[in-house]
């Protein structure tokens, strides 16, 4: 029994084998395209090697001689041969690729009876390799043909004008590699051994186990005698795509790469023992052609980099916890040397870090007491130090919301601590999931502050301000009056010898909303609220004797999340005022 071929299959398939007609007829018009700028190119400089003759100076005689190369006619090759009066003959070969010659430096030089058309390589580089008598001389920026004529120097001039934006274009079209998979591969099977004025330079460019964007570059440089192996790791998406260059140095073409932001992340090993980290990178071409294709591949790949790395990241979980017991898991230990720093986190939004340094002599733990919430996630990164990689978080407004122990011991509140990473791609990872983490805890973030109006919430705070224990003294907060703006604060501090009281009527309504902050001094956290426009129209006691008005108050917390609590509960008692 025979089946009808569904009509969408046959549309399908008869829309596939269009695009596929399609897609033939454009790499053919391209290629077409591509012959014929070819072509033109050819013609441009054939009237120029025709153009250029032998010139009669005022003591020699210069033989001139210009060739292309037909697969690739963009590199060109001159010849002078200069015989002198006495016969001495000087042959110089210049090899140049007409891309690299800037367009508005094509002039026409008079000198007494030398008339000559000079070429100046755009910036001034150094990339017209040049030797004398088959001895290499390194590289120029500038080259001279020498003429007869105006009329020679005009042919001359006005075909190489035109020459080289078709040199250009061809150049941006020589290298077929799309996609940041096939362009790892060109790199990996293009870095390769370079002879170097110094002696043998080998280069082998890896990726990096399975990182997303990681790859390593092998050298081994071999001079007088003494072979050196380093290892450079490092991840593209940190390499800044406009900082990737060539040039030369002496007789060597290099290829010269940077870290954005001068942030030093390539790791450097020396004969298998890791030295520092660097923000640069050099490697070695054979040729100026080699370099300009590895530069061309290298600005691409880095640009294409950060999505690869993006792409790369794990999806989180939508809940905290799951997520910073993964940084736990990824961060627990590092060695550095003989020494070891273990680390983790304790709980969830409200969390500690703990981070416990351990050397041959003795150990040392420190703990920071925080809230996610707290964290400004825009000041989460990662750098190095040394031979280390540290990540970086601070607080919201540089506030000094962290608690810091240091062996047991209450030190100071502080805005910032760090963490330790191995290397630089796990610490890429831990900055990702420590941001969303701060995300998940700020939308987690639920207020413990009633509803219900101002005698609601004055009662409540009545409740959570109290006993706070500051060293050897211990001070006891009351609020009394919660029935009403008017309101009553009693501090009593008590220490080993005396105690004080201190008292402070106000009308709540008189406070500033805007001027209820965190206040930090030392190893205590206060509550810091203000009258509006600064007016001291609040009464203050003294162990029973009146004091100067004041236009400020401040109440003790036992710790930041109970400041917290005291900061929005008044900001919520000072809604309902009129």
């Amino acid at each position: 029994m025979l089946h009808r071929i569904p009509d969408s299959f046959i549309a399908l398939n008869m829309k596939r084998f269009y695009c596929l007609i399609m897609f033939a007829f454009w790499i053919l018009f391209v290629g077409n395209l591509h012959a014929q700028t070819d072509q033109k190119l050819k013609e441009k400089l054939l009237v120029v090697e025709s153009a250029l003759k032998t010139v009669n100076m005022e003591k020699s005689v210069v033989n001139q001689q210009f060739s292309f190369n037909s697969d690739e006619p963009y590199s060109v090759t001159v010849k002078q041969e200069e015989i002198g009066q006495k016969g001495k003959t000087v042959q110089t070969i210049f090899e140049f690729n007409l891309a690299d010659i800037d367009l508005n430096l094509i002039n026409r030089i008079v000198k007494g009876k030398i008339m000559f058309v000079e070429l100046r390589t755009r910036n001034q580089q150094k990339l017209i390799k040049e030797s004398e008598n088959g001895t290499s001389k390194g590289f120029a920026n500038v080259i001279k043909l020498f003429v007869n004529d105006v009329d020679e120097s005009r042919t001359i001039i006005d075909n190489l004008k035109e020459s080289v934006p078709i040199s250009l274009d061809l150049m941006k079209k020589r290298l077929p590699v799309s996609g940041y998979s096939a362009m790892l591969d060109w790199l990996t099977a293009n870095v390769g051994n370079v002879e170097r004025a110094k002696g043998t330079f080998e280069q082998v460019f890896v990726s990096g186990h399975g990182v997303a964007g990681k790859v390593i570059v092998k050298t081994i440089e071999n001079s007088g005698g003494k072979a050196t192996a380093r290892e450079y790791a490092f991840n593209l998406s940190d390499i800044s795509p406009n900082l990737v260059s060539f040039d030369v140095e002496g007789k060597d073409v290099v290829v010269d790469l940077s870290v954005i932001r001068n942030a030093d992340l390539i790791k450097v090993s020396e004969n298998g023992s890791p030295v520092d980290y660097k923000n640069k990178l050099q490697l070695y071409a054979n040729s100026i052609d080699q370099a300009r294709d590895l530069v061309t591949i290298l600005r691409l790949i880095t640009e294409k980099a950060p999505e690869v790395v993006a792409a790369a990241l794990p999806k989180l979980p939508s809940s905290p916890e799951p997520i910073i017991a993964d940084v736990n898991l990824a961060m627990s230990r590092v060695d550095v040397g003989q020494n070891q720093i273990t680390q983790s986190f304790t709980g969830d939004c409200s969390t500690v870090f703990t981070q416990v340094t351990s050397t041959s002599k003795d150990s040392r733990e420190e703990k920071y007491i925080f809230s996610f919430r707290d964290l400004n996630p825009l000041s989460v990164d990662f750098k190095t130090k040394g031979n280390l990689v540290y990540i970086s978080l601070a607080t919201q407004a540089s506030q000094k919301l962290i608690k810091y122990e240091k062996n047991g011991q209450m030190v100071a509140y502080t805005d910032k601590f760090e963490i330790v990473a191995d290397n630089p791609d796990d610490a890429r990872l831990t900055v990702f999931r420590l941001k969303k983490t701060i995300e998940l805890c700020n939308s987690r973030y639920r207020s413990e502050v009633p509803s219900g109006g101002m005698k609601v919430v004055l009662q409540w705070l009545a409740g959570i301000i109290g006993e706070v224990a500051l060293g050897n003294e211990t001070v006891n907060q009351v609020i009394s009056n919660p029935e009403g703006d008017d309101i009553r604060l009693e501090v009593v501090t008590a220490g080993s010898k005396n105690s004080n009281t201190e008292v402070y009527e106000l009308n709540l309504c008189d406070l500033d909303p805007n001027s209820i902050e965190f206040s930090v001094s030392g190893k205590n956290i206060f509550v810091k609220m203000a009258t509006k426009y600064r007016q001291k129209i609040i009464k203050s006691y003294k162990n029973g004797k009146a004091q100067p008005f004041t236009s400020e108050i401040d109440i003790r917390g036992n710790d930041v999340e109970s400041a917290r609590n005291i900061i929005e509960g008044f900001k919520a008692a000072l809604s309902s005022c009129k």
